[in-house]
């Protein structure tokens, strides 16, 4: 699961308790039968441009790590 957020809601970060979506997103697809869910955030996505394709590279790499392991 992708998930893009406007600011850093990633665990261990100050703002890790007010990321409401991640953990509603995981209990539908659970309710539907997905329990194993891999996520790769995208954070900060309303921040200046330079962080933001930070943000945007760190995830891109994760999902291509990720896909090797297919």
């Amino acid at each position: 699961m992708i998930v893009p957020s406007a600011a850093d809601y990633t665990p261990n970060t100050p703002l890790a308790k007010l990321d409401f979506c991640t953990p509603y997103l995981q209990a539908i697809l659970e309710f539907i039968g997905i329990d194993v869910v891999t996520i790769v955030t995208a954070p900060n996505q309303f921040m200046r441009e330079e962080i933001r394709q930070q943000a945007i590279e760190t995830a891109q790499a994760k999902l291509i790590a990720l896909a090797a392991t297919w």
